[in-house]
Formats: C-alpha cells, sequence, structure tokens
C-alpha cells in the first residue's frame, strides 16, 4: 500500500493521486501545484510495500525550480525623483538574470550583450515621445546593470524619461514586458524678472 502521505513535497501541495496495475509493475503517480521557487519531492524508505511485504527504497530527490514571475527592472533615479543632480548618470538594473531568445522551437536563451540593447534603451527629454537623448550606455552581465552616462550634463530642470523595450526572458522563458521611469534634473537657473 502507498499513499500520497508517503511523499514529501516541499514547495508545493498534492492535488491528485492515482494508481496502475499491481505487483511489480505497479505504479502510483501525484499532480503537485508548486509554489514560486525551489519544488523538492522525495519517497523515504519503506514508504510503500509490496504484496511480499517489502519496502521500496529511498527515492532520489526531485527538485526544480517553478518560476512564473517575469523579470523587471529597477531604475536609479527612481521614478517620480526630482532634483536630480546634473552629473548623474541612469543605471536600470534587471531583477534576474536575462537572456535573448532564438525563434526556434523549443527556444534557445542566450546572454545577453551590449548589442541585443542597442536601440532599445532610450533617454528622451519633455515626454516619452519627446527628443531622444545622447547617452553612452554600457552593460555589466554579471550584475544585470545597464549605466547610462550622458554626453552632456543634465539640462536644468528638465524632465527626462527612460525606457526599456527589448524583449528579453528569464532562464524559466518568462518575457520582460518593458518598462519606463521619469525624473526631472535639479532646478540650477537663478528666477529672471
Amino acid at each position: 500500500e502507498f499513499y500520497s502521505e508517503d511523499v514529501t513535497v516541499e514547495g508545493g501541495v498534492i492535488i491528485a493521486e492515482s494508481f496502475s496495475g499491481e505487483g511489480e509493475g505497479a505504479s502510483y503517480s501525484i499532480s503537485i501545484t508548486p509554489s514560486e521557487g525551489e519544488v523538492s519531492v522525495e519517497v523515504e524508505e519503506n514508504e510503500g510495500f509490496n504484496e511480499l511485504d517489502i519496502g521500496n527504497a529511498t527515492s532520489k530527490v526531485l527538485k526544480l525550480i517553478f518560476d512564473i514571475t517575469p523579470p523587471t527592472v529597477i531604475f536609479a533615479p527612481e521614478d517620480g525623483t526630482e532634483d536630480v543632480a546634473l552629473d548623474s548618470k541612469v543605471y536600470i538594473t534587471f531583477s534576474e538574470p536575462v537572456f535573448t531568445s532564438t525563434e526556434e522551437d523549443p527556444p534557445t536563451f542566450e546572454p545577453v550583450a551590449l548589442d541585443d540593447l542597442t536601440g532599445t534603451v532610450s533617454v528622451r527629454k519633455d515626454s516619452i515621445d519627446g527628443e531622444v537623448q545622447s547617452f553612452d550606455m554600457a552593460y555589466n552581465d554579471t550584475t544585470g546593470v545597464i549605466k547610462l552616462t550622458p554626453s552632456d550634463s543634465l539640462i536644468s530642470a528638465a524632465h527626462y524619461y527612460v525606457a526599456v523595450t527589448t524583449e528579453l526572458y528569464d532562464e524559466a522563458g518568462n518575457s520582460f514586458a518593458g518598462d519606463s521611469a521619469y525624473f526631472k534634473a535639479e532646478d540650477i537657473e537663478p528666477p529672471t524678472i
């Protein structure tokens, strides 16, 4: 006899079980609703017994990562920040490693390189559709950080909109939907009369 209680599940819940066959050819299956993160399943020694009262050997531990959360980005300066120093750089940090994908079925994921980001990361002045500003871009594939350095200093009291529109994926194939942020440069111009 063998029951779902004999299976150790971490990071999920058993929702269904079924038996098929008898004796040596018998099989048992379970369905698990996983939680986000690591899920492991194992059966300890002597949890199930055959008709000769011989118990099972300890199973190998089945571990997998269940990931349904798409990658996100964090902007620095943060969205909505005002009085940003005119010599500031813009940093965009991915929440997890990101990859490009091939058109194959199944797709192949390749680590992101600077060329993959060129033309899909922009800084615009005055509105999200405003004039594209000149920024040098660097990408650190170890930390997942894009660094944007303005060619000249930011313009006093100007509104800036930063956008990332590239199609990227995490290791589980969850797609990055793109994101944007707004900040305003500090106002160093004296008032005029």
